[in-house]
């Protein structure tokens, strides 16, 4: 036990719990203060012989150095945003796409290329906007060829362009084949709203005017639940789909049901991000892809 010395509040006594003597083990003094035997105080006696005390044996201070947390290392970020960009029409790479990525803050051009022939592009980004809250605006665009895209992205969403690819929608010039092309079908769990049924109407009945028209519902989850759950479920959804329009005399030679899951998010719901029910729902749809047209 520690026992304080009754004439020095500083000073006391470590002793063991043997019985007999209770001789001390330790005398404990203020830091960087060594007692001599002569100066020593003589420990309490609880019985037996007083022993002699030997000189405290005084413990130098450790110093322990502040623990500092070292900076992130711009080395964990992608350095290039790499991407392969394809027609929704027909899957062909375009070549001579315009790509820019924007500092979201400032508005500031960071970096910008054109795809080359089989569709690829890689433009650098530099060490300053390699930052853990770093967003940028990347702009997707040719001409009057395709519907421009814009989209906001994080710096750790960069490397999902490298495995998921980009893709235009073509302008046909054609009133209803432009509405067709930009057609939404939304759900909740595995069952179409009743606005997406009122969709599948207005599209069946285009198709069955233009049964020369093939058309793509490719089918995408929000990213919650088991990932592999979702590709099951953005099938299955697309193929409900895909019956109903098939139900409404639409030839099943006229339609491509694909599910995506949660590879293709339409904002940043990502795992790991929390996001409110609405912008959850937001990622859950049906996208209607014009995709080739039969002679």
């Amino acid at each position: 036990g520690y026992v304080l010395d009754p004439k020095d509040k500083f000073r006391g006594f470590l002793s063991s719990n043997r019985g007999g003597s209770g001789d001390v083990v330790f005398s404990i003094a203020p830091k960087g203060e060594v007692k001599s035997e002569e100066s020593a105080v003589s420990p309490p006696v609880f019985g037996g012989e007083e022993k002699k005390v030997e000189a405290p044996v005084v413990i130098p201070a450790v110093s322990v150095p502040a623990v500092v947390t070292p900076p992130v290392s711009s080395i964990i970020y992608p350095s290039v945003f790499t991407t392969n960009i394809t027609s929704t029409f027909n899957g062909n790479a375009i070549e001579g796409v315009e790509v820019e990525i924007r500092d979201l803050v400032s508005g500031l051009v960071i970096g910008k290329s054109k795809t080359d022939a089989k569709g690829n592009i890689s433009i650098q980004i530099p060490d300053k906007y390699k930052t853990e809250k770093q967003e940028f605006e990347i702009v997707v665009s040719k001409g009057t060829e395709f519907t421009a895209k814009r989209m906001i992205v994080g710096i750790q969403e960069i490397e999902d362009f490298k495995s998921n690819g980009l893709t235009l929608t073509p302008i046909f010039n054609d009133v209803v084949l432009d509405e067709i092309s930009n057609m939404v079908i939304p759900y909740r769990g595995d069952v179409i709203t009743e606005e997406g049924l009122a969709t599948l109407d207005k599209l069946a009945g285009f198709l069955q005017k233009n049964p020369h028209v093939v058309i793509k519902l490719n089918g995408h989850t929000e990213a919650r639940g088991n990932m592999y759950n979702n590709l099951d479920i953005s099938q299955n959804v697309s193929e409900k789909a895909e019956a109903y329009l098939v139900s409404k005399g639409v030839s099943d030679g006229n339609v491509i049901p694909r599910g995506y899951g949660e590879r293709y998010l339409k904002n940043k719901c990502k795992r790991g991000v929390y996001c409110d029910d609405n912008q959850q729902l937001a990622n859950r749809r049906v996208e209607v892809v014009v995709w080739r047209f039969n002679k």
